[in-house]
């Protein structure tokens, strides 16, 4: 059946988009963490540990974009797909969606 098909494109899409999201969050965990233990240091350069913070803001504001679009595209398939096919998957999927590492 066509939803069966749907489904396996739509979970091997949502398992990519989701590992990506949790790499990204490790790297930007990673990140914060070694700002923290050099804003520590008493002979910290604030100046370049503000630029770092800064830089991380924008990279998570990113990962946070993202993520959004990504949940905006799965709902949009379905939208199309339950207009299409008059069914109701969107609000099954989305469940998944929501419950995924990338929200």
């Amino acid at each position: 059946p066509p939803e069966a098909k749907l489904n396996d494109v739509l979970m091997a899409e949502l398992d990519r988009v989701s590992k990506f999201t949790e790499l990204q969050e490790d790297a930007l965990n990673s990140q914060l963490d070694r700002l923290d233990e050099d804003s520590q240091r008493k002979d910290a350069d604030h100046a370049a540990l503000m630029s770092r913070l800064d830089d991380l803001g924008d990279q998570i504001i990113h990962l946070k974009t993202f993520a959004q679009l990504n949940f905006t595209g799965f709902r949009k398939i379905l939208k199309k797909y339950d207009k299409w096919s008059n069914t109701a998957v969107m609000l099954w999927f989305m469940g998944k969606v929501t419950r995924a590492p990338l929200m």
